[in-house]
């Protein structure tokens, strides 16, 4: 077979080292490109071997069955090889391969540097699950939105293993098989010790995620099911929405949602992305329109029963949606949402403050930021500039940092709390001892005050244990100089053993409930 025309050649150098052309029993038919990289000599010394002789024995056998997967007019990659004609001087090539309609028996081969595709397996085997699954979802969102027209040509298809955990060995080996058929090679993740999820292109065929499961199990003998999403359905459902739906369905996938489980994704895959989506649609709605309203539940010095400020909590009502509050923010933070919320609910704090200022009936509020927020260096710049431009509030807004969803740089974090601090500003830290990382929270992050969970406060008159570890942290703050608020405060006995133990203030049914109205709580000294 004559040499590939010199255009074409010049069409796979640029993205490429190297262009092998093999035949059905994968022996090099035509060499091109920069030979010496898999031989000290010219293509004549590559030509006529089998690729076997190329390739490591390893590498070979994901290769065999990465190829049975390539259809007519098909192509897949970039597959991670170990490539030269020396076994001792092999070098690491990102592959692609792929078949023309008209030349159905040969494969082409196209052999990059992976520097030169911003692909490194080092870098990838040095982060964890988390920020493997993070950094699939971020590379989804980009391939989907950012450019038009690319959702006609892609997939995405998620898969389950029929053994609950898979070997760590058979992950890896799972999931490098499925990046061999993903977008750019990068496009595929562990979600869970036995889910996964890849974007591909449809293929000719339209069974293309059959194709990816059947191989897999040859491949590894693992046996998955499958479904997949056009990614083209997604984007006629609501665009920006749709494809914030399609993270959280996936999101949910992974972490055993049963709303979202294999069986739905098959069955209703586009109606759920669509229900989702509404949902989504009708958040971003709610917030562009300011359609919520704060209630206000009093915070309560324990040693003189008067009301030192008020929490303001969110209440809005998205119609056909039937979940609750404390939900439906957590559903913001999972299709990223939070960031907007938290800016809205900022604003509107800030809009009931300010034409009282200098009155005596100007509100002390506290407002609650998601650690999702907290977590975005843009969301803070902006929060840092929002209340430069108005120190005044200082004494009337206080924050409070919530652990819906956890926060991600603390160093970072507590260096934008110091500036917010030295403007006035006081921050507390909410729910502190409800989840694993709030004393590591409260190690690193300097703040004026943590609200202890209502969870010990509400068992603690009756069981010691619970009360011991209560005293404990009251005791803590007290030692670091940071205020206390104990939530859940429901009776006097409540409100006596705080008082006793040291706990600055309370908040709860004793009280006040939540109001529409700035309330203050009727006078209830401890004693």
């Amino acid at each position: 077979m004559s040499k590939v025309p010199d255009r074409f050649l010049g069409f796979a150098f640029t993205v490429g080292d190297v262009l092998l052309e093999v035949d059905t029993k994968l022996n090099v038919l035509n060499a091109d490109g920069a030979i010496s990289i898999l031989a000290s000599e010219d293509d004549s010394v590559v030509m006529g071997k089998p690729l076997s002789a190329l390739v490591s024995e390893q590498d070979m056998s994901m290769f065999d069955l990465t190829m049975a997967g390539l259809d007519k007019a098909s192509r897949i990659g970039p597959i991670m090889i170990s490539c030269g004609l020396d076994p001792d001087n092999r070098k690491e090539f990102a592959m692609f391969a792929g078949r023309l309609p008209m030349y159905a028996d040969i494969t082409y081969l196209a052999l990059s540097y992976p520097y030169r595709l911003g692909l490194d397996e080092d870098e990838e085997d040095e982060l964890t699950d988390n920020e493997r699954k993070d950094k699939f979802f971020n590379r989804l969102d980009k391939l989907l939105q950012k450019t038009a027209g690319t959702e006609e040509n892609l997939m995405v298809t998620v898969l389950e293993s029929d053994i609950n955990e898979l070997t760590s060995g058979k992950q890896k080996e799972v999931e490098k098989f499925l990046k061999s058929f993903s977008v750019g090679g990068n496009s595929a993740a562990k979600l869970t010790e036995s889910k996964f999820a890849l974007v591909h292109e449809k293929g000719e065929s339209g069974e293309s995620d059959k194709l990816i499961s059947d191989n897999l199990s040859k491949a590894t003998g693992v046996n998955l099911n499958s479904a997949s999403i056009d990614a083209s359905k997604i984007s006629e459902e609501g665009d920006e929405d749709g494809m914030k739906a399609l993270v959280f369905s996936l999101q949910q996938f992974a972490e055993d949602n049963q709303n979202f489980d294999m069986q739905t994704f098959k069955s209703e895959g586009s109606d759920l992305i669509q229900e989702t989506t509404t949902k989504v649609t009708k958040f971003r709605d709610m917030l562009n329109a300011g359609d919520f309203n704060f209630v206000y539940q009093p915070i309560v010095s324990l040693q003189s029963g008067t009301t030192h400020h008020f929490e303001a909590l969110c209440r809005f009502d998205l119609k056909g949606v039937n979940v609750n509050q404390f939900e439906m923010i957590c559903f913001a933070e999972d299709v990223g949402l939070i960031m907007d919320f938290d800016h809205a609910i900022l604003k509107r704090a800030i809009g009931l403050i300010k034409p009282k200022m200098g009155m005596a009936s100007a509100p002390k509020i506290a407002v609650n930021l998601s650690g999702k927020s907290l977590s975005n260096a843009a969301f803070l710049d902006n929060l840092v500039e929002e209340l430069k431009n108005a120190p005044s509030l200082a004494r009337n807004l206080s924050l409070e940092v919530t652990e819906s969803a956890k926060i991600t740089d603390l160093e970072g974090l507590n260096k934008v709390l110091e500036k917010i601090r030295a403007l006035g500003f006081r921050v507390y830290l909410d729910d502190f001892g409800a989840g694993a990382s709030g004393f590591q929270y409260l190690k690193q992050l300097v703040v004026d005050g943590v609200k202890i969970d209502g969870e010990y406060v509400r068992d603690a008159v009756k069981d010691k244990t619970t009360r011991a570890f209560l005293m404990s942290m009251a005791t803590l703050c007290q030692q670091i100089g940071v205020e206390t608020v104990a939530e859940w405060v429901e009776t006097k006995e409540h409100a006596d053993l705080l008082t006793k133990i040291g706990v600055n203030y309370g908040q709860g049914y004793y009280y006040g409930k939540p109001s529409p109205n700035l309330t203050p709580a009727r006078a209830r000294a401890a004693g």
